[in-house]
């Protein structure tokens, strides 16, 4: 396994905190500084944001997504510590909306994503039987929606 996919494991259970909200709130706002657009996203979620409403933050278009997934990109581990409790809210809302699920098998969803070549040639050279795996570096946002 990759070190993301452990340090990301790690930051769903680890303890935060009651400030860690107002740091990841703070940190952000000098980032942003100067920056009227993210800064007034910054304000509305200080103002709204709750725990079960983590997954509504993320796919939005605001800078939560793009932070988050540059931060997993870079491996960036300050930045997903400061990240930590939002992961962490992610992870529960997700393994809630399973557990009231109806059943036990596989949940299938779909995602449309841009690929550049050369990662697709790397795909394609993978053995399976060899137990290769692929890590991607980021969250993949999908939907039980075909269309």
């Amino acid at each position: 396994m990759s070190l993301l996919v452990d340090i990301v494991d790690i930051l769903c259970y680890l303890p935060y905190p009651e400030d860690c909200r107002r740091k990841f709130i703070e940190a952000l706002r000098e980032y942003y500084h100067g920056k009227k657009a993210e800064l007034t996203v910054l304000e509305n979620f200080e103002q709204d944001y709750r725990s079960d409403k983590a997954i509504w933050w993320y796919t939005r278009d605001n800078f939560v997504h793009r932070l988050l997934n540059r931060a997993l990109r870079q491996r960036n581990i300050e930045v997903l510590f400061l990240f930590g409790f939002f992961i962490q809210d992610i992870y529960q809302q997700l393994k809630h909306k399973r557990s009231i699920q109806n059943f036990d098998g596989p949940l299938i969803v779909y995602r449309g994503q841009f690929i550049r070549r050369d990662e697709i040639n790397k795909i394609k050279e993978c053995d399976y039987d060899t137990a290769s795996s692929i890590v991607n570096n980021s969250f993949f946002s999908a939907t039980t929606n075909r269309d």
